[in-house]
Formats: C-alpha cells, structure tokens, sequence
C-alpha cells in the first residue's frame, strides 16, 4: 500500500502502461505489479522467460508500454541495441546494480523521459529511494549516480559504532526505517537480531 499514496515522484496516471518482467518470486515483481494496480494504469505482463529486446521493443511500440522497469544490465542492451525504442516512453525505472553513466548519457540523448535510480531492498518492500535524471548534463562524469532520497514515509540515515548518528562526510552504515520495513526473517532470529534494530523514535531500522 505504499506505493499507492506514497510512491514519491513516480508519478503514475492511469494513462500510463508499466511492463512486468520480474518473476513473482522477485522482490522487484512487487513494484511492478502494485505501482500500475494502485495508481490505475496498466499491467503489461511479459512471456514467461528471461525479458528479451524484441519482447521490450513490442511491448512500447505495440503495447503501450509508458513505463519500464529494467534492471541495469537489460537496460544497458536497450540502450545499445534498440535505443529508439525509448523515444516513446515516459520513465524508466533502474534497479539492481550501479548504473552505467554512459549508457545513462546515451539513453538521455534518444528520449525526454525521466529516468530513475532506483534503490531497495526486499527488507523495506523493495522500492526505498529514487534518484532522477532528466538530462545527460546531470550524469556525473566520476561513475557514480547517486541512490537518491527516500520516498515519503521511509527514512534514510547513516549511523556509526553503537548506531550513532554520522556527522557529514563521516563513514557509516546507512539504515533504512519507517513504513515497509519488515519485521524480521522468518524462523531466523539470530540473522533478525543482527539485521534490525530499533530506532531512535521506537520504531524499527534495517541494517543494510
């Protein structure tokens, strides 16, 4: 349910198609599916298997596909294969590994979609923080894209030893608390302990 009134600047309309590649059994598979159910958009579910550039390039071209979620590296392919594909998409959602700024650079240049870092865990129901892009000028050059900030509702904070909160440009652990965050692992208690603590204001931190 946070996705529905909470998913920050994804902003989904009911015009919009979202493509669902991810398995069930995938943590990603929630975003898709929720984000396009909650806001009324459409579910464009694709063939079972591994996702394919021809299936992806259907599904904006035939489909109405309006927003993709990718993980880096299918996005990658995307962006050296099929990049005019993208031209008639509105947000491409990242996830999964550090995105690559050229193929970012690239992609920025064939469309005016917004694209987003996106960082999770399955541990705060997926989705936590998003970092947009809009232009190849905002891709910085050093290789890193920043994970972004939190989405409403959910916090980020970086803490040192005995979790005590880090000033600026001090070297910590970053935890992530408020909605979604789960209440441990089932039938692990001692991985649960060391994962989830509880936070400053009584609520509970996942320790990533």
């Amino acid at each position: 349910a946070r996705l529905g009134p909470h998913s920050g600047a994804l902003a989904i309309t009911p015009q919009d198609g979202l493509t669902q590649s991810a398995a069930f059994s995938f943590a990603a598979s929630t975003i898709e599916i929720w984000l396009a159910l909650l806001h009324g958009a459409t579910l464009l579910p694709m063939p079972p298997g591994l996702p394919s550039l021809p299936v992806l390039r259907e599904a904006v071209e035939e489909r109405g596909a309006t927003v993709l979620s990718l993980p880096c590296g299918l996005f990658n392919a995307l962006v050296d294969h099929e990049p005019e594909c993208l031209r008639k998409v509105r947000i491409v959602l990242l996830s999964g590994d550090f995105p690559s700024p050229a193929h970012l650079r690239k992609a920025l240049a064939h469309t005016d979609a917004t694209l987003y870092n996106g960082y999770g865990c399955t541990e705060n129901s997926s989705i936590t923080a998003l970092y947009p892009l809009t232009s190849a000028d905002e891709v910085d050059g050093a290789g890193m894209v920043p994970i972004g900030r939190p989405l409403p509702t959910v916090t980020l904070e970086v803490y040192g030893p005995a979790m005590r909160p880090c000033d600026t440009d001090e070297v910590g652990e970053l935890c992530v608390g408020g909605t979604g965050v789960a209440q441990g692992y089932a039938g692990r208690p001692e991985l649960t302990a060391e994962k989830f603590t509880a936070a400053p204001d009584g609520g509970l931190l996942y320790r990533t």
